[in-house]
C-alpha cells in the first residue's frame, strides 16, 4: 500500500512535516485524501498538498517553486510516466540536492533511468545518483531474475535523492504475479469443485479465495480477512557507492530496522524534514533602552533610601515606620531588577540557564511584590492598631505584631515558589510562529496550575490591602495613607488586567512582550513609590531649605 508504506517510512525516520505532490486526477485526489487522513492520525503534518491538472514542464515549475518557498524539505510524489520532467525541472531549481528528501511512487525508477541515461559516464553517474538512496521491494524466495522493467504492481515508497529508488535486480517480475494470480484462482476453483459449490455463487468464491494458502513464484501467498496479501514482506535496501545494495530494514507490517541507514556522502545523519526555523530574539536597542529606564528607577529608589537613612531621626520617618519604608524600597528594587533577567539574550545561554532565568524573574517579582505591598499595608495596619487598641500603644508591641504578619506573608510566598520550582518550574520553551519559519522562546510550566495559583494569591493579597485602606479611610490626615494604598492597588489591577492577557495574546512578538512585561514590573512599584515618597521628599527637602535659609539669616544678622 503506497500510503501506508510512506507513512511508516516517515515515522521510522522521525519526520513530522511533509508536502504531497501528485496528479490532479481521480487517483491523485483519492490518494492525497487518504494520505492526509493517515498522516493526521499518526501526528504527521501535511504542510501543503499540490495536485497538478497537467504535468507539463511549466506546471512542474510553478509547483516546485511553491514547494521551494515552503520550509518543508520532505516531498512525497505520485505520478506515472512524467517523472523525467519532474527530475529535470527539480534539478534546474536546485532541488535535487541533499537538502531535499523525495519519496516517489514505483514509477520513479523508469523516469530516473531515462534521466541519467542522457548523461556521459553512465556507470559513475548512476553510482553518484544512487549513493545514499533507498529502495523498497518485495522480499521473496525467488532467485536471480536479472534486470527487468520496474514492477508496477509493487506500490511502495520510493525515495530520492537522499531516499531514492531505482530498479533493483533481485525481485519478481510482473510475469510472476500474473502466474500467481492464476494459481490463486485455480486453487480456489479446485476447492469449490471439491465442495460442490457453484461458480456463480460470488460470496463462496470470495470466501475460498481468501482461504487460499499456497507458495507461488513470488513467494508464500495467503490473504487477510480484508483481502490483503499476508506474509509478503517488503525489505528496505540502502545503496552505497562502492558497496551496492544492502538490506537495512523490513516492513512487516511496520518498518523495523536491521542495519544502519547511510545517506548522501556516507552520512548516518537523518536529513531534516524542514529547514531549521529562524530564531527571533529581543531587539538589542530595546533591551538597552529598558535597561537604562530600569536603572534610572533603581537610582530613584536608592536616592529615597539614602534620604530616609539621613532623616531617620525625624518625627515624620519615625511615625511612618522606618523599617517598612526600607522594605518598600527594597521590594521595588527587586521587582525592577527582574527587567535585567527578562531581557537576557537567550541565544548566548544554555537551555538549563534559560530555564533558571525564567524562574528567577518570578522569584524577583514575587518576593519584591510581597516586600513592597506587605510593607505598604503594614504601615497603615500599624496606625490602625495603635488608634483602635490603646493597650497596644507601645509601638514595640505593634511592630512585633506587624513583623509577624509580614513574616507569614513572606514565608507563604517563599514556600509556594520553592514548591513551584521543584514540581513544575517555568521553562524557556521554543515556540514556532504561525508562519512555521520563526522560532521564539516563551517561559511556561507544564500546566497553568501554579501560575494561576500564584497570581490568585497575590490578587488576594491586594484584596487585603483594599480592606485595610477602607478601615483607615477616617484616620487623621497626616497618618492616612488609604489614598496611596487605593492608588497602588488600582495601578496594579489596571496594569495586570491589561498586560497579563496581552502578553499571552502577542507572545509571538518577543519585542512587544518584553516591552509590556517591563512596563508592568517597572510601573507597579513606580506608581506606589511616587505617591508615597513624593510626599516625604517634599517635606524633608523643604525642611533642608528652611534650615539653610534660617542659618543664612542668622549669619547676616551676626554680621
Amino acid at each position: 500500500d503506497f500510503v501506508a508504506g510512506n507513512i511508516q517510512t516517515i515515522l521510522a525516520y522521525g519526520w513530522r512535516k511533509v508536502v504531497f505532490l501528485s496528479t490532479g486526477d481521480s487517483t491523485g485526489i483519492s490518494v492525497s485524501l487518504k494520505f492526509e487522513e493517515q498522516a493526521n492520525q499518526n501526528g504527521i503534518r501535511v504542510m501543503d498538498t499540490i495536485l497538478l491538472q497537467d504535468t507539463s514542464a511549466e506546471s512542474f515549475q510553478v509547483a516546485l517553486k511553491r514547494i521551494a518557498a515552503n520550509p518543508t524539505r520532505l516531498i512525497v510524489t505520485l505520478f506515472d510516466d512524467t517523472y523525467l520532467t519532474l527530475f529535470q525541472e527539480a534539478e534546474a531549481l536546485g532541488m535535487m540536492s541533499k537538502e531535499y528528501v523525495w519519496i516517489h511512487s514505483a514509477y520513479a525508477g523508469e523516469g530516473m533511468l531515462y534521466y541519467i541515461a542522457r548523461l556521459s559516464n553512465l556507470t559513475e553517474k548512476i553510482n553518484v545518483w544512487l549513493d545514499g538512496s533507498f529502495s523498497v521491494l518485495a522480499d521473496t524466495t525467488i532467485g536471480e531474475h536479472g534486470y527487468q522493467h520496474q514492477d508496477r504492481l509493487i506500490k511502495f515508497s520510493k525515495i530520492m535523492p537522499n531516499l531514492y529508488v531505482l530498479d533493483e535486480f533481485n525481485y519478481p517480475s510482473s510475469l510472476n504475479y500474473i502466474w500467481d494470480s492464476m494459481l490463486v484462482f485455480l486453487s480456489a476453483a479446485q476447492k469449490m469443485i471439491e465442495n460442490n459449490l457453484s461458480f456463480t455463487d460470488q460470496s463462496s468464491m470470495i470466501k475460498e479465495l481468501r482461504n487460499v494458502s499456497v507458495v507461488g513464484s513470488s513467494g508464500p501467498i495467503s490473504f487477510s480477512s480484508s483481502g490483503g496479501r499476508q506474509q509478503l514482506q517488503f525489505k528496505l535496501s540502502n545503496y552505497r557507492k562502492g558497496v551496492g545494495y544492502r538490506t537495512v530494514g523490513y516492513f512487516n507490517p511496520k518498518l523495523n530496522f536491521t542495519g544502519t541507514s547511510y545517506f548522501r556522502d556516507a552520512s548516518t545523519q537523518i536529513p531534516l524534514d524542514s529547514l531549521p526555523p529562524n530564531e527571533e530574539y529581543i531587539n538589542k536597542g530595546l533591551i538597552i533602552a529598558l535597561y537604562i529606564f530600569g536603572s534610572l528607577n533603581i537610582l530613584f529608589y536608592m536616592f529615597n533610601l539614602a534620604l530616609i537613612v539621613k532623616f531617620r531621626r525625624t518625627t515624620l520617618i519615625q511615625q511612618s515606620g522606618y523599617l517598612y519604608l526600607h522594605m518598600i524600597l527594597i521590594g521595588s528594587i527587586l521587582m525592577v531588577s527582574s527587567v535585567f533577567v527578562l531581557g537576557t539574550d537567550m541565544q548566548f545561554v544554555s537551555k538549563s540557564t534559560r530555564d533558571r532565568l525564567c524562574m528567577l524573574s518570578v522569584w524577583q517579582i514575587g518576593i519584591g511584590y510581597v516586600f513592597l505591598f506587605g510593607s505598604l499595608f503594614a504601615k497603615s495596619l500599624r496606625i490602625l492598631l495603635i488608634i483602635n487598641k490603646p493597650e497596644l500603644k507601645n509601638s514595640n508591641n505593634v511592630d512585633r505584631m506587624i513583623t509577624t504578619f509580614l513574616c507569614i506573608c513572606f514565608t507563604i510566598e517563599i514556600i509556594f515558589l520553592i514548591i513551584w520550582t521543584s514540581v513544575d518550574q517555568l521553562k524557556a520553551q521554543p515556540k514556532l510562529k504561525d508562519d512555521e519559519r520563526t522560532l521564539f522562546y516563551w517561559c511556561e510550566s507544564e500546566s497553568y496550575g501554579f501560575p494561576v495559583a500564584w497570581i490568585s494569591f497575590n490578587m488576594f493579597f491586594l484584596f487585603c490591602g483594599v480592606v485595610i485602606a477602607y478601615l483607615t479611610k477616617d484616620v487623621e490626615r497626616r497618618f492616612n495613607e488609604s489614598k496611596i494604598i487605593g492608588f497602588s492597588i488600582y495601578n496594579v489591577f489596571i496594569l495586570c488586567t491589561i498586560i497579563i492577557p496581552l502578553t499571552f495574546t502577542i507572545k509571538e512578538s518577543p519585542n512587544i512582550t518584553f516591552a509590556f512585561q517591563c512596563i508592568g514590573v517597572i510601573g507597579v512599584p513606580l506608581g506606589s513609590a511616587v505617591m508615597l515618597f513624593g510626599k516625604y521628599q517634599f517635606v524633608l527637602l523643604s525642611s533642608i531649605n528652611s534650615k539653610t535659609e534660617s542659618n543664612s539669616g542668622r549669619t547676616s544678622a551676626s554680621l
